[in-house]
């Protein structure tokens, strides 16, 4: 051990002057990890993520709202303060009007994995701990909620961290100006997503107690404006009235009942991402790795003689509570509530973001060295996602694009997807795959989010389709397409056709790879 530290000082002694700080290399390590994290969104031209069509869909109604070719002011009325995802879709929407929606997201999507960071490293600074232990985060910045298209509650992670880091520091000393940015974070991380927010709220909280009751009440007030904005949103949104009823639902902890069943579906809600096998290896890995620091760590300093070393220790135990209750959280919790789906499947991820944060200090020799070793995992399972994103792009989803163009603008479209799955890809990519339509050449598609309470756009009802039961996009060979498809005057498929091919309604206009366009003839059903 002694000739492993002596060869990493002599290597240190080699870099110049101005990088031999650890904070230093460390930074520029996971800015770089960060940089490379990226790289799946914009090695392919479309993401096979399962739910981002209809967001990128909304976006651009949001966007184009009023563009006459696009028609969106024809079938949809804007419903922003109904939604609580409400950040994300503007920021995305401002973006647009220097590059394309597609774009933009990218950019949104890039700064939230980057930011998580960033801001994990702020974080664990503010604590007093070793900032680079902000890297046990790289491998899991691709994880099962980004690859199902959750992008606001990815988003909202790194402002859950920001606001606990701002949190510490105005717990150090409440400025006016750390007291305004902690109330602005804060509205952000509410208006991205419920979730990480309220657990970071409550962690910010926590922090500002202390024995000064006054003092304590003071520190608390940057979250009154989103404490506000959490009691209107549950008292008038549909979306928050499901969610408490999600909480009512949880009273009674039913699902603790059966927490076997929770335990194995667990690592699924963090690392199954692509089909390769590669997910459990790189839980397995970050298994490993946390457990040799946890058991190589030492005290970074005797607290005995040192009251602001005692005050970091103590918040970040505090913080470090958060891990825990978000594995309650998970065990408690139904796995979903009406429309809302899901609801536990949140929080193991959160959990393995606090544990990062909960690890312990260390002064050990290994804390200059370790770090590297999730670096690398995390780019190791990044360079995994960027291989199954490009297989898709070339084996699955060419000719997509085609079919989109086949159809003229401003249409209004059905999507009958009898084979969402992916060779490459965990879930169900392309489940949504005519909301991309809507993205790309405006009308409107169904299945669509905009029946949804937490959308910001919704069918106006003097133009909309016939509404369709729960679960109808995962179903599409119970639709009849003589009956149930009348409203629509295109149709997109892939696999089947099912029973489109002895419609007379409904004639093939153009089919590649798998993929189908069907356009309604003037030849009715029973001529």
């Amino acid at each position: 051990m002694d000739r492993l530290k002596s060869l990493w000082r002599r290597a240190s002694e080699k870099l110049p002057a101005s990088l031999r700080g650890r904070d230093d290399l460390w930074f520029i390590a996971l800015v770089a990890v960060g940089c490379y994290a990226i790289w799946p969104l914009w090695a392919v031209r479309r993401v096979p993520i399962q739910d981002l069509p209809q967001h990128l869909a909304a976006i651009r109604v949001l966007h184009d709202f009023h563009d006459p070719t696009l028609g969106f002011d024809r079938y949809f009325s804007l419903s922003l303060l109904r939604t609580q995802y409400l950040a994300y879709y503007l920021v995305v929407h401002l973006l647009s009007f220097v590059t394309s929606v597609t774009v933009a997201n990218k950019l949104v999507l890039s700064v939230s994995l980057i930011g998580t960071l960033l801001a994990a490293w702020s974080l664990l600074g503010d604590l007093g701990k070793n900032r680079a232990l902000a890297l046990f985060l790289a491998p899991i910045l691709w994880n099962a909620h980004l690859i199902l298209g959750f992008v606001n509650f990815v988003a909202a992670i790194p402002l859950a961290l920001l606001m606990l880091s701002l949190g510490v520091r105005c717990r150090d000393a409440l400025t006016r100006r750390r007291g305004v940015l902690l109330a602005l974070v804060s509205l952000l991380a509410f208006y991205t997503h419920v979730v990480p927010f309220a657990l970071s709220a409550a962690g910010v909280a926590w922090v500002a107690l202390g024995r000064d009751l006054r003092q304590s009440a003071r520190r608390l007030l940057p979250l009154v404006p989103s404490a506000l904005a959490l009691a209107v949103w549950f008292k008038s949104s549909p979306s928050g009235a499901s969610v408490g009823g999600a909480l009512n639902q949880s009273s009674a902890l039913s699902p603790l009942k059966d927490p076997g069943a929770r335990f194995t579906e667990l690592p699924n809600w963090v690392v199954n991402v692509v089909r390769d096998g590669s997910g459990p290896q790189v839980l397995v890995g970050l298994a490993v790795l946390v457990v040799i620091w946890i058991a190589l760590a030492t005290p970074a300093a005797n607290p005995e003689d040192d009251e602001s070393l005692r005050l970091r220790q103590s918040l970040a135990r505090r913080i470090g509570m958060l891990a825990p209750l978000s594995l309650f959280g998970y065990f408690a919790l139904p796995s979903g509530h009406d429309w809302i789906w899901p609801i536990a499947g949140r929080f193991p991820l959160l959990a393995l973001v606090f544990l990062v944060i909960a690890l312990p200090a260390s002064r050990h020799w290994s804390a200059r060295a370790l770090p590297l070793a999730p670096a690398l995992l995390g780019i190791w399972s990044t360079a995994h996602v960027t291989e199954a994103f490009k297989g898709a792009e070339r084996d699955e989803l060419a000719g997509l694009g085609e079919a989109l163009a086949s159809i003229p603008k401003g249409e209004r479209v059905a999507g009958l997807i009898f084979d969402p799955g992916s060779r490459f890809v965990q879930y169900n990519p392309y489940l949504h795959a005519v909301a991309n339509y809507q993205a790309e050449r405006g009308g409107a598609v169904m299945f669509t989010f905009a029946d949804f309470p937490a959308s910001p756009i919704s069918f106006r009802e003097d133009q909309r389709p016939p509404r369709v039961p729960p679960r109808w996009e995962w179903t599409p060979s119970s639709v009849r397409p003589d009956a149930d498809l009348a409203w629509f005057d295109w149709v997109l498929c892939r696999g089947g056709p099912g029973s489109l091919a002895q419609s007379r309604r409904f004639v093939l206009t153009f089919e590649r790879n798998g993929w189908r366009v069907y356009k309604k003839s003037d030849v009715a059903p029973n001529d």
